[in-house]
């Protein structure tokens, strides 16, 4: 009936160019792939140092602004003990005038 076997005296020309031509059309598509993988690649790893250099600037930043806002509340608090003690020395020169 049918035989796919392939016998000797046979041409194998339809055979080898099917085959060659789907390994050739595999080959470049495996390397066009590989190379639009790579490209990509290397964007991903640009990009990645620069989220990195901007995490670390949004890092500095935060540092910053805590250093100034405790430096503040220090000197608000500072200027609050020496209103205090003015007062303080206040009244007690008014309570020393007035015995």
């Amino acid at each position: 009936m049918w035989d796919w076997g392939v016998r000797l005296e046979c041409d194998l020309s339809g055979w080898m160019k099917l085959f060659l031509g789907d390994v050739g059309v595999g080959a470049v598509l495996a390397v066009f792939l590989h190379v639009l993988a790579h490209r990509n690649n290397v964007k991903l790893d640009a990009n990645a140092r620069e989220i990195q250099k901007i995490i670390l600037s949004q890092e500095s930043i935060r540092k910053a602004r805590r250093d100034y806002a405790v430096q503040n509340v220090k000197n608000h608090l500072t200027t609050l003990v020496f209103v205090i003690g003015i007062i303080n020395r206040l009244t007690i020169n008014y309570n020393s005038a007035t015995d």
